[in-house]
């Protein structure tokens, strides 16, 4: 069998994701596209830039995200078991208060075993990394 070339592209926080499996395996060839290289500068500037507008703005598409899914007992099931998360309070929260960084807390730091948004924000951070790609 002939060798396969292998090419990755990631986008925002995808491509943030990217950059760090990079430090870790080889491909061909990848790019990265407006990727947040530091994120945690990037979501102060989320918080505070035009008024909480973008903070706001963020939140409501994370609500369309979530939406399909409210209904569907065994996704609900699933979070709750998992990752003791009530999916239906935080869609019911985010619909009252569509806020990106409530929704970091409860939906990504939680989850994935983050002591706060802050520990999500550095950690998952490129501006530490990218020179080592």
């Amino acid at each position: 069998m002939k060798p396969t070339k292998v090419y990755v592209i990631g986008v925002s926080l995808g491509g943030s994701v990217l950059s760090h499996a990079l430090t870790q395996i080889k491909v061909d060839g990848a790019v990265i596209m407006n990727a947040p290289i530091n994120f945690p500068k990037v979501m102060d500037h989320v918080k505070k830039g035009f008024g909480g507008y973008l903070n706001r703005a963020f939140g409501a598409e994370f609500i369309k995200t979530l939406l399909p899914h409210q209904s569907n007992e065994e996704i609900i099931k699933a979070f709750k078991k998992e990752h003791k998360l009530d999916l239906r309070k935080l869609i019911s929260n985010l619909k009252k208060s569509p806020d990106t960084f409530y929704f970091h807390k409860k939906m990504i730091s939680q989850t994935f075993g983050f002591d706060s948004n802050e520990d999500y924000f550095e950690s998952t951070s490129c501006h530490k990394i990218i020179k080592n790609i």
